[in-house]
């Protein structure tokens, strides 16, 4: 068992946990000589990204490029992020050896989604990540995001395809939206939301979205919001396919590559701002949920689902691979499922027509939409 006396670092992590970590940038920030600065926009707010050094600066923004704005002196989210490797300088022996011991016992200090049990209270969030071994932590009074990684070098392919996703999570529950594990594509008139489990087609067909000449928001991850009406909102410029096979079928994609030379399992991974910066959509009204799936086909069709077939397609990794509130989530998808009509889509081999079907679908609900709002202003 952990001794009591880490099971939480202090009554009050703003005086002890977050206390440390904000000492500990400081430090990195000085040794390193600067704090370079980048802001993005996300959903009508600007988030303010503080580096200790250069490091980070291209492994956590060129994901974010296309939401890039000029500097503000009123940010609604600040972060500051270190590595220990290109600073020289270690974290604090306490938050080091807490994590030492969460890697040596996951268990008992790590929730299930690497929620860092003794750095929590009902205020303060925290994580560590064994995977990519990225510790963040969030205090929503302050609007304030720590990311701290052992090596900058060593950061994985997938923090570099959705970088800083927890801590905007967070902050973005606060305000109303959530990130969803889900794709979008459409235009500035409308869009579909593409949800379902890893390898179900989600990347493929928003990426055969993108070259038919309909335009992109995701492939993975995305911001949504139901009030005043559904929305989405780009959060990555990432496109991701499994493998080389993936990409044989979508041979148009193969100059877009920026790891050919991946290792292990990677995903191919695409940053599409510097490939078709005017193919990307930052936002638009939510017309559809539609769930690929891969079928031994030729043909693709589309057939009308119950919103709670909708639901399971995107509420359980949603929840899994992005901590948060949970509950504030669950309600925020299942009204989103609620208000719109949700679909299958049997992706068949002749990839060329989903986007056709899905065109089709966005046509008939924008002249829906239209014809409602007329009959609602009398016309």
């Amino acid at each position: 068992m952990v001794n009591a006396s880490v099971d939480r670092v202090g009554d009050d992590p703003r005086a002890d946990g977050l206390a440390l970590v904000a000492a500990n940038f400081a430090r990195a920030a000085a040794a390193a000589g600067r704090q370079p600065e980048r802001f993005f926009a996300l959903g009508g707010r600007v988030v303010r990204l503080r580096f200790a050094g250069d490091a980070l600066i291209t492994p956590l923004t060129r994901a974010l490029a296309h939401l890039e704005v000029a500097a503000s002196d009123t940010p609604d989210l600040t972060i500051e992020i270190w590595d220990s490797a290109s600073t020289g300088t270690d974290l604090s022996p306490l938050l080091g050896g807490l994590l030492e011991m969460a890697e040596r016992a996951p268990f008992e200090l790590l929730s299930p989604r690497y929620e860092l049990r003794p750095l929590q209270n009902g205020r303060v969030s925290s994580t560590y990540d064994l995977g990519s071994g990225v510790l963040s932590l969030f205090d929503p009074i302050d609007r304030r995001g720590y990311y701290w990684v052992r090596d900058a070098a060593a950061l994985p392919y997938y923090e570099r395809g959705a970088p800083l996703r927890t801590l905007l999570n967070w902050w973005l529950s606060g305000d109303g939206l959530h990130c969803a594990h889900a794709g979008a594509v459409g235009t500035s008139d409308g869009a579909v939301l593409l949800t379902g489990k890893g390898g179900s087609g989600k990347s493929t067909t928003a990426l055969a979205c993108l070259l038919s000449g309909m335009r992109y928001v995701s492939d993975d991850y995305c911001v949504v919001a139901t009030e005043p009406a559904p929305v989405v909102y780009s959060l990555y410029n990432t496109g991701k396919l499994r493998n080389e096979i993936d990409l044989a079928r979508q041979p148009d994609l193969e100059s877009w590559i920026a790891n050919r030379e991946r290792a292990g399992d990677e995903k191919l991974l695409m940053f599409l701002h510097e490939q078709a910066p005017d193919r990307l959509l930052l936002e638009a009204p939510l017309r559809a949920i539609v769930i690929p799936r891969v079928v031994d086909a030729a043909a693709s069709s589309l057939h009308r689902v119950a919103p709670m077939a909708a639901l399971k397609a995107l509420a359980p990794t949603t929840m899994f691979q992005l901590p948060g509130s949970a509950g504030e989530a669950m309600v925020l998808l299942a009204r989103l499922v609620k208000t719109l009509p949700c679909y299958r889509l049997d992706a068949g081999s002749e990839i060329a027509a989903s986007p056709k079907l899905l065109r089709e679908l966005l046509a008939d609900l924008g002249g829906a939409e239209s014809a409602r709002k007329a009959r609602a202003a009398g016309v």
